[in-house]
């Protein structure tokens, strides 16, 4: 069954965390690798690259007088036990604001192919006419990190 359809009715944009990078061979990993390979055979585009390991989010957050936040208690409870002492890799958070706010003024965008193999391993072909992209950090991480826990500290107003 193929969901592209459905998906593409409800998104513009489909941002993929995910742990391969172009020449990555995780024959280890090939039972998570199968769905990643299926998508992006079948996929009309997606961006992709380890950028959140760089952006270090969280420390701003628990040291923050905010109260009752389900956020802040889960990176005060889970940076100590992870030790992650200077922040959190933000892979999720650099997904979602690509997401949100698009690739400009925050990322360099490369287009090209990735071909994931049966076994786990993966090729990129930089090609202007490709489906698939990825990105390169283009906002300095400093003023990433901060752009992002601003939004990560927001608290609506209930009316």
């Amino acid at each position: 069954m193929n969901l592209f359809p459905l998906i593409l009715k409800y998104f513009i944009n489909l941002v993929f965390i995910i742990l391969l990078l172009p020449g990555c061979n995780d024959k280890e990993n090939t039972t998570a690798q199968r769905p990643v390979k299926i998508i992006f055979d079948t996929d009309p585009g997606s961006d992709y690259d380890d950028i959140g390991e760089k952006i270090k989010t969280g420390l701003r957050l628990i040291n923050s007088d905010i109260k009752n936040s389900p956020v802040k208690d889960t990176y005060r409870i889970g940076m100590p036990l992870s030790g992650d002492l200077s922040g959190r890799m933000s892979w999720d958070q650099t997904a979602v604001l690509i997401g949100v706010y698009g690739t400009e003024g925050y990322f360099e965008t490369v287009r090209g192919i990735i071909t994931v193999n049966a076994d786990g391993s993966n090729t990129w072909e930089d090609n202007p006419a490709g489906n698939h992209y990825y990105v390169k950090q283009k906002m300095p991480v400093d003023e990433m990190t901060i752009f992002i826990e601003e939004r990560m500290m927001y608290q609506g107003v209930i009316k």
